[in-house]
C-alpha cells in the first residue's frame, strides 16, 4: 500500500528538507521549543523538562506502541516522526482520533484512567520519550507556571475536537480536507515556528480519510478539486496551501495554536 497520497508519490526513503513542514534539524528538545513559543521558560521549568526526557525509544514505521486495553502506565513526548491514535468502530472501519509531531505530549486523554482506549500507530520512524504519570506529579510541585501551561495545552484539545465535530459531520469532501490540512500546518507552526506554507505530509490517502471521515476515493477527488481551483499544490509528500484565506473561508476555520491565554498563571 503507498504511504502517500496517489497525487504526489515519493519514497518514503527520502526525506524532506531540513527545517521544512515538521522536520526541523533537532539543536533541542522539540517539546521546549513549543513552549518557549508559548511563554519564556525559567531554569526551574526547563530543569524540569529536562527530566521528562531522561529516556529516548525508537520506533518504526507501521509500528503499534500501544492498544485499546493496555494499561496506562506512561506519558509519551514525541521526538521525531509522526504517529496517530485511532480506535475501531463496530463496523470495522477506523477513525484517526489524533495526528502527533515532535513536541506533542500523547496521553493526557486518559491521564485519569488506568488503560488506553485508543491504540497509537506511527506514521514514520521516529523517536519518543516515554515518562511515567509520576513525572507529572513533580512538574505541579516544582513548577507550577509550567504545570498551568501543560493543563492549557491538554485541555486546548477538546475545543480543537469540537471544532472538528462540527466541521466533519456538515461539510464537503473538500471543506474537510482542507481543515486537516490548515489544523495540521497551525499545530506545525506552532512547534517549528515556520510561517511558510508548505506542509509535509506522510499520510497516505487512507489515513487522511480515516481522519476526516471520507474513502480514500473521495479524497483524491478532494484532493484533485482544491487543486484545479487553485487553493493548494502537492508534490513529493508536501502540500502547499496557495490560499489560505479561501481555505480558511470554506471550512471556517480558525487556529486554535496560535496563542495560549496565560494571564491566569501563578
Amino acid at each position: 500500500m503507498s504511504r502517500t497520497l496517489s497525487d504526489f508519490e515519493a519514497s518514503q526513503s527520502g526525506s524532506p528538507a531540513a527545517g521544512r513542514g515538521g522536520r526541523p534539524q533537532r539543536t533541542q528538545s522539540c517539546l521546549v521549543t513549543k513552549l518557549s513559543q508559548l511563554i519564556d521558560l525559567s531554569e526551574v521549568e526547563l530543569d524540569s523538562l529536562s527530566r521528562l526526557q531522561t529516556e529516548e525509544r525508537d520506533f518504526a514505521r507501521d509500528e503499534v506502541l500501544f492498544s485499546v486495553g493496555d494499561h496506562h502506565q506512561d506519558l509519551y513526548i514525541v521526538q521525531d516522526g509522526w504517529l496517530f491514535n485511532a480506535i475501531d468502530a463496530p463496523d470495522g472501519r477506523r477513525q484517526i482520533v489524533n495526528i502527533y509531531h515532535p513536541g506533542d505530549i500523547i496521553g493526557f486523554p486518559d491521564i485519569a484512567l488506568s488503560t488506553r482506549t485508543t491504540d497509537l500507530v506511527a506514521v514514520t520512524k521516529g523517536s519518543i520519550c516515554p515518562f511515567p504519570k509520576s513525572g507529572l506529579g513533580t512538574v505541579f510541585m516544582e513548577a507550577p507556571r509550567l504545570a498551568a501551561l501543560l493543563l492549557s495545552i491538554a485541555l486546548r484539545e477538546e475545543t480543537v475536537l469540537i471544532d472538528r465535530l462540527r466541521v466533519f459531520s456538515r461539510s464537503s469532501a473538500q471543506a474537510r480536507v482542507a481543515y486537516l490540512f490548515l489544523e495540521l500546518h497551525a499545530r506545525l507552526r506552532s512547534t517549528t515556528g515556520d510561517a511558510g506554507n508548505t506542509l509535509y505530509m506522510p499520510l497516505n490517502q487512507h489515513e487522511i480519510g480515516d481522519s476526516v471521515g471520507l474513502t480514500n476515493v473521495s479524497v483524491s477527488r478532494a484532493v484533485t478539486a482544491l487543486e484545479e481551483r487553485g487553493l493548494i499544490s502537492t508534490a513529493s509528500r508536501e502540500v502547499t496551501l496557495l490560499d489560505m484565506e479561501e481555505l480558511q473561508k470554506m471550512c471556517d476555520f480558525e487556529d486554535r495554536y496560535a496563542q495560549v491565554v496565560t494571564d491566569w498563571f501563578p
